[in-house]
């Protein structure tokens, strides 16, 4: 099975592959198409991977389980699992931490409960780091105010011209801006949490998650899978069991378009 399947109408009996839109179309097709390609090989099914043009697009058929197997982060795992009867089936190696900062030079923010009511530079929800700062706002009416920017990047580079009074970013991306404390403070440091993974639905067999959990931990798999990790920022992928995913699920509790299913 070649890539190209990608394109045309997926028959009822083929295996659906899909992720988050990270990534372009053309990006998308090479990285997890390749993949499809692979796991159709290992597994012996006919698996084939859907490209969403859009965060709707991937929720809606996502939280809908028009999806076979779904690579994204623990909450949506964690989700999956409690509603629509999917197993994790491998994992990418390391946790997930975030940090909330400010800046140095801000006299006014020495604490997490200083950004009530103030802006904070982050991506829209569902993004998990998001989600975990917000999350540590019980009351909605005292919460702060999220100044939408896309990438890491941009939120750090926000906060520094002013545009916002903290952002929440992963703690090893931190390290790398400011190791030193510089420039910013630590308000808050998150618990571990587990990585993304890979699930799969109830249409897949339990004999075919095995292969599938062998072929991606495997060494024969390298050059297929460890792009696909490299890509999330990490090298390998590990076994894991519903018990490293439970009850991130949490997290979306408030979210639009999950708290209705």
């Amino acid at each position: 099975m070649g890539v190209m399947a990608v394109f045309g109408p997926v028959a009822h009996a083929d295996l659906v592959l899909s992720a988050p839109p990270r990534e372009s179309r053309e990006a998308g097709e090479k990285l997890y198409g390749a993949l499809a390609e692979y796991l159709s090989k290992a597994t012996g099914e006919r698996i084939v991977y859907r490209h969403p043009d859009n965060w709707g697009i991937y929720q809606a058929y996502m939280t809908k389980g028009e999806y076979d197997l779904v690579f994204d982060g623990p909450h949506f795992v964690s989700w999956r699992m409690a509603r629509l009867q999917h197993v994790p089936i491998a994992a990418l190696d390391g946790k997930l931490r975030f940090v909330v900062v400010s800046k140095t030079d801000n006299t006014r923010v020495h604490q997490l409960n200083d950004l009530i009511g103030k802006g904070v530079c982050g991506h829209a929800p569902p993004n998990l780091a998001t989600l975990t700062l917000f999350d540590q706002f019980t009351n909605p009416s005292r919460q702060p105010l999220l100044v939408e920017t896309k990438g890491f990047d941009n939120a750090y580079q926000a906060l520094l011209s002013g545009r916002c009074v903290g952002t929440v970013l992963p703690a090893e991306l931190y390290r790398k801006y400011d190791g030193q404390a510089k420039h910013t403070r630590v308000l808050y440091e998150s618990t571990a949490v587990s990585n993304q993974a890979l699930t799969a639905g109830p249409r897949v067999s339990a004999e075919v998650r095995k292969r599938l959990q062998q072929a991606l931990l495997s060494t024969e798999g390298k050059p297929v899978v460890q792009p696909v990790a490299e890509s999330a920022g990490a090298s390998i992928f590990i076994a894991v069991t519903d018990a490293d995913y439970r009850g991130y699920d949490s997290l979306l509790r408030n979210v639009w378009g999950f708290e209705q299913h």
